[in-house]
């Protein structure tokens, strides 16, 4: 029966690599490389890169290339292409000797072997054949192979994108419509996507689920507020999880809460862990928050009414300027620090009764949801590890001018930042908001360095400085226009507030 195939840029790329290397071989212009294919458990490596590897293959003169054994899901499958035919093998084992033999006898071939649910010792496949391993990025499973074959090359596959969800949508839908199976007025493509992107926002890009029927999906949501739940109750293990660029966990509930991706960074292609996706980076941030007031009150417990106050200012951060009391005691300790030549300044936080001078609103967000609005009364934390220049941002109103005031929590005596920072920070503000490039040329924007008790205070202007990369111009005009501030978060602004406190108290 006729099908559509849908091969994605991720499997051709992974084709074109493998293909280079076989075609130098069977030309002896090279040696034959091991390969293994890594990613994230659900982006289809199985149905998809390793048969498109056999497919490609298969297509390979007989005389090159006698023999191509294919292993998956424990079972085996030999193709003899000179006899054109083929032998399945119920135990891999039994295809393991079989493939030694060829070997011994001189055949040349080549191995296809997906690791996912087998029971096969890899170690023992020859290493006169060509082989890609397929296999998640659990490093234990492979971990003796590349140990012994130090030559092997890896090729890491990336999770699907929006883009790619959105052309199966459409190609589906389409091909429904040509063969009668909906009405083309009951399609409507919009709505579709929303039901796409929203599976995507809860349990990750991967098609096993996305893609899925219903009660395959919600099993899914389980299994991931399952893994959530199952987590150690512990800061430091929170942190890691968000964190932890390289480690692939070894614990069960890992690829329900991390994927795998691969990027390129400063130049170079570089692989990394992110959190699987936006419900469950908001989840984590709250655990992390829960296990960080947990941690803060047993140190109240333990200290007296001065120290109590200052660390609760440390701890809160930029929560801290959504109580209105306490602004007010932190904006009159602000210190400015000028342009050389400058003026002294008061920040736009001095001027009480502004609009979204406290902001009464949490957002957290990431770069891959949809646009929105920059609102003013909002305090805007970034869910983004590692996010450029600040840990949170919001806007201010004052009489024809918006002002953002960016908040930036260091303890260094020194916060210069790069100009690809700046670059980087426009881009993801531009991914995030509607309209970010009217945004950054109209609106006034201030940042506050907020530096803990026991930190040497920021005394003069941070500066944006150059790296060699070929970042515009703009990037640092717009450092230029940042006006900045610094607060200590000291025993005496905590002193203060402790008698603000108890004059309202009173009154």
């Amino acid at each position: 029966m006729p099908c559509d195939a849908y091969i994605r840029r991720e499997n051709v790329r992974a084709r074109h690599i493998v293909k280079k290397n076989i075609d130098e071989w069977l030309r002896d212009r090279g040696y034959v490389h091991p390969f293994i294919v890594i990613g994230t458990p659900g982006i289809g490596k199985s149905f998809a890169t390793g048969s498109l590897l056999l497919y490609q293959l298969l297509h390979y003169k007989p005389e090159w290339l006698k023999v191509v054994a294919y292993f998956v899901s424990g079972k085996a499958y030999i193709f003899h292409r000179e006899e054109r035919r083929v032998v399945f093998y119920k135990k891999q084992q039994v295809a393991v000797d079989e493939v030694e033999e060829m070997t011994s006898k001189g055949v040349k071939g080549y191995i296809i072997f997906d690791m996912s649910g087998s029971g096969a010792i890899i170690d023992h496949l020859p290493r006169s054949w060509g082989i890609v391993l397929i296999s998640s990025p659990e490093a234990s499973k492979f971990h003796e192979f590349t140990t012994q074959r130090y030559h092997t090359l890896p090729i890491y596959m990336n999770c699907y994108e929006d883009a790619e969800f959105k052309a199966v949508l459409v190609w589906e839908r389409h091909l429904q419509v040509v063969n009668n199976r909906i009405e083309l007025e009951n399609v409507n493509i919009e709505n579709d996507w929303k039901v796409v992107k929203k599976r995507i926002d809860m349990v990750e890009p991967l098609p096993r689920y996305v893609l899925a029927d219903k009660a395959t999906y919600e099993r899914r949501v389980t299994e991931v507020d399952g893994a959530m739940r199952s987590m150690r109750d512990d800061l430091g293990y929170y942190m890691d999880v968000l964190d932890n660029q390289s480690e692939w966990r070894k614990e069960g509930t890992t690829h329900k809460l991390v994927k795998l991706v691969y990027r390129k960074v400063k130049g170079k292609f570089e692989c990394r862990n992110r959190v699987t996706s936006i419900y469950v980076l908001k989840e984590l941030a709250k655990k992390l928050r829960q296990a960080q007031l947990r941690r803060s009150l047993i140190y109240y417990i333990l200290c007296g009414a001065l120290e109590k106050c200052a660390c609760l200012l440390e701890e809160l951060g930029l929560d801290i300027f959504m109580f209105k009391d306490c602004a007010d005691k932190l904006v009159e300790h602000f210190e400015h620090l000028p342009h050389e030549n400058e003026a002294k300044r008061e920040s736009v936080l001095s001027q009480a009764g502004l609009r979204g001078r406290v902001p009464t609103t949490l957002s957290e967000f990431a770069s891959n949801g949809q646009k929105r609005e920059l609102k003013t009364g909002c305090l805007y934390k970034p869910l983004i590890p590692n996010f450029p220049l600040v840990d949170g941002f919001f806007v201010v109103e004052n009489v024809g001018v918006k002002t953002i005031v960016l908040l930036q929590v260091t303890k260094a005596e020194e916060h210069h930042t790069k100009k690809r920072k700046a670059a980087d920070f426009r881009d993801y503000m531009g991914k995030v908001f509607r309209g970010w490039e009217r945004i950054e040329k109209d609106y006034s924007l201030e940042i506050i360095y907020i530096q803990h008790v026991d930190s040497t205070a920021i005394k003069k202007r941070q500066h944006c400085v150059s790296s060699g990369d070929a970042t515009n111009d703009t990037d640092l005009a717009l450092w230029d226009r940042i006006h900045q501030y610094q607060v200590t978060l000291n025993s005496d602004i905590a002193n203060d507030f402790i008698r603000h406190s108890s004059d309202t108290r009173e009154a």
